[in-house]
């Protein structure tokens, strides 16, 4: 058996509670009245709710501290708590929790539909509270709960009703001849005849009868205010199960209305997800286009890495080229002055030689003069005989005149000889160094006509790589700019749908809302 309480601080909603009871305020003899329960319609749901109106206290009393008792329950075979025995004991109760002593919450108790189960298998020594409020698990169940309730209150009202309507409750009057003056007996019993003849509209003959009695100046007792609170209540919770049912049928045809919008919206998203892949396939290829452009733009830079290098090696071949051609214009030039040199020395040496063989026919015409003299002189001195000292030494001096002129005649051959051998060394090496110069200057026209072929080479290669680049180039801006457009239409539809799913998502919760929160079981206890 648990012991399970509940208590509410000041002024609370309290169901279960119908009146004031004495034991209930420990306030000495101090005498206090209380006022009904008043039925009041708040928020868009409907949700009744009683309040219990402050207690008029003959002293001056500014809050009130109500508390419900702690009531034992018993357990079933299963050691679980029957959710009817906590609603005998606790009317209103929607809910049971406890605290833990090392706990700075609460925890619920477990609730599988009809009973509290113990929590971690054992009820254990506990204290057990309940939550009051107007909403219970049993309105929770099914609407067909709430139907059953409403015509089970229905019935008790007509019930009420006909009690009303019957001799039961009419009050007691001595008959009285009809001076034709007014007194008060003369309401009641035109309130008599009202309740005896308004039996097909008891509600309407209640409030006569209260219209009548307060004109008579009479008060109704107790239980008479207590049948008059409770019709009026029964009339307002018709007329707010009523409003409830519209209500029910409204939000149903919009649940339906908001069931087919969301058909449509999942149609839509269906179409738009359709899209989003399709959008996806083509970011997907233009992903692959981006990377076939970097792959391409590697490649353009390799290239031109690789042109670079090309025309640097070209430009350094140039450069050697064009020293090695400065270098053989240099030689050639020597060659030139030298060949000019060896020119003047030839014509120098051919002067002087061309002078020596002259000395040297002057030299053989005295030789073979001298000869000539000396063959004549000769017979001459022998057969002279000459003997005196101024024939010898004129015989002498012809000699050495003789030997002299030998001697410079073979002098003069020698030079003449090697003369004629530096002629024709010169003459070879005059051959040799207009060779090396016709062979130069073909070879330097030869170096000249590749060096321009190399430059026009060069120039049409710079152009077509030049066109071929800028090609490339405003090729891949047209496609970059292409692909930047088809990103921003992208990511501008991609909001759109982001946009349009938040709204249809935010619509479905709004709706899952709506159908997930039926109107629960309205109840007087």
């Amino acid at each position: 058996m648990l012991v399970i309480q509940a208590t509410i601080w000041g002024r609370s909603v309290i169901p279960g509670f119908w009146s004031c009871e004495q034991g209930y305020a420990k306030a000495g003899a101090a005498k206090r009245s209380c006022k009904p329960l008043v039925v009041r319609k708040v928020s868009s749901h409907l949700n009744l709710f009683l309040e219990l109106l402050a207690p008029v206290w003959t002293a001056s009393v500014r809050s009130l501290r109500v508390s419900v008792e702690p009531a034992e329950v018993e357990l079933d075979e299963d050691d679980g708590l029957l959710w009817t025995s906590l609603q005998t004991a606790f009317p209103g109760c929607s809910g049971m929790y406890y605290r833990e002593r090392d706990s700075d919450c609460r925890s619920s108790v477990k609730f599988d539909g009809k009973k509290f189960l113990p929590p971690g298998g054992a009820w254990n020594d506990r204290d057990y509270y309940v939550t009051l409020s107007q909403r219970c698990h049993a309105g929770l169940q099914s609407l067909g709960n709430y139907e059953s309730a409403t015509r089970q209150f229905e019935r008790s009202v007509n019930a009420v009703q006909k009690l009303l309507g019957s001799n039961l409750f009419e009050i007691p009057y001595r008959s009285r001849k009809d001076t034709g003056k007014t007194s008060p007996d003369s309401g009641l019993e035109n309130e008599k005849r009202v309740v005896a003849t308004e039996t097909a509209e008891p509600q309407t003959a209640i409030q006569e009868r209260e219209r009548l009695l307060q004109k008579s100046g009479r008060k109704l007792s107790p239980i008479e205010q207590q049948f008059v609170d409770l019709a009026k209540i029964s009339t307002g919770k018709d007329v707010i199960i009523d409003q409830q049912r519209e209500e029910m049928r409204k939000a149903n045809e919009k649940l339906i209305q908001g069931e087919k919008e969301l058909r449509i919206q999942q149609e839509k998203c269906g179409d738009m997800e359709a899209r989003l892949r399709a959008m996806d396939d083509e970011l997907n290829m233009l992903r692959k286009l981006s990377s076939e452009q970097n792959y391409l733009g590697d490649k353009v830079k390799e290239l031109t890495t690789r042109l670079l290098d090309k025309e640097t090696e070209l430009a350094r071949t140039r450069e050697e080229l064009e020293a090695k051609n400065r270098r053989l214009n240099d030689e050639l030039r020597e060659a030139r002055e030298k060949n000019s040199s060896l020119a003047l020395s030839l014509e120098t040496a051919t002067a002087k030689a061309a002078e020596l063989s002259e000395q040297l026919q002057l030299a053989i015409v005295s030789r073979e003069v001298l000869s000539n003299e000396l063959a004549q002189l000769r017979p001459l001195a022998n057969a002279i005989d000459i003997n005196n000292a101024d024939g010898v030494l004129a015989y002498l001096d012809a000699l050495e005149n003789a030997k002299r002129h030998e001697v410079q005649a073979a002098k003069a051959q020698a030079a003449a000889n090697e003369i004629q051998s530096r002629f024709d060394e010169l003459s070879e090496l005059q051959t040799s160094v207009i060779l090396d110069n016709t062979r130069l200057h073909a070879r330097n026209n030869e170096l000249e006509e590749r060096v321009a072929n190399f430059e026009k080479e060069l120039q049409s290669l710079n152009e077509d790589w030049e066109k071929q680049v800028q090609k490339k180039k405003q090729e891949w801006e047209d496609a970059h700019r292409e692909i930047e457009t088809e990103c921003s239409c992208m990511r501008k539809q991609l909001v759109d749908l982001q946009d349009v799913l938040a709204t249809v998502t935010r619509d479905a919760t709004e709706n899952s809302r709506r159908s997930n929160d039926p109107l629960t079981t309205y109840s007087l206890v």
